[in-house]
C-alpha cells in the first residue's frame, strides 16, 4: 500500500474520532444527513471518512477496497459500519489498524 492509503486511513479514523454516524455517509451538529464533503460535516461513517480523507477518487476506491478485503466479509465496508451492535471505537480501532499495517507493509516492502 502507498503512504497516500495509510495517510487517508489516518485522515478517516481522525475525522470518526471527531464524530461518527451510521446510515449515511456524513451528518451535521443537528444530525441531519449531509454530503461528507460539506462544511457543516460533523459526524462520518468509515465510508464518508475515506471519501473525505481521500485526495483523489483512485485512492479512495483503493482504501475502500482494501478495507472490504481486510473485512473478509460478504457485506461491504458500509454495511458492516452500519451493523447495529457496531461501535465507533470499533470503527478507529479498525481504520487505524489497517493504516499500521500498510506501513508495515510498505516498510517491508523497500527493504533490500
Amino acid at each position: 500500500m502507498t503512504n497516500e492509503v495509510r495517510q487517508t486511513l489516518l485522515g478517516a479514523a481522525a475525522l470518526v474520532r471527531k464524530g461518527w454516524t451510521q446510515r449515511c455517509n456524513a451528518r451535521d451538529a443537528e444530525g441531519k444527513e449531509t454530503s461528507a464533503y460539506a462544511p457543516r460535516a460533523r459526524c462520518w461513517c468509515a465510508f464518508g471518512a475515506i471519501w473525505r480523507s481521500a485526495p483523489y477518487i483512485s485512492i479512495a476506491n483503493d482504501v475502500v477496497a482494501e478495507c472490504e478485503m481486510r473485512l473478509g466479509l460478504s457485506c461491504s465496508l458500509t454495511q458492516w459500519n452500519d451493523a447495529p451492535e457496531r461501535t465507533q471505537d470499533e470503527v478507529i480501532e479498525f481504520l487505524e489498524r489497517i493504516a499500521t499495517e500498510a506501513e508495515q507493509e510498505h516498510e517491508g516492502g523497500n527493504r533490500g
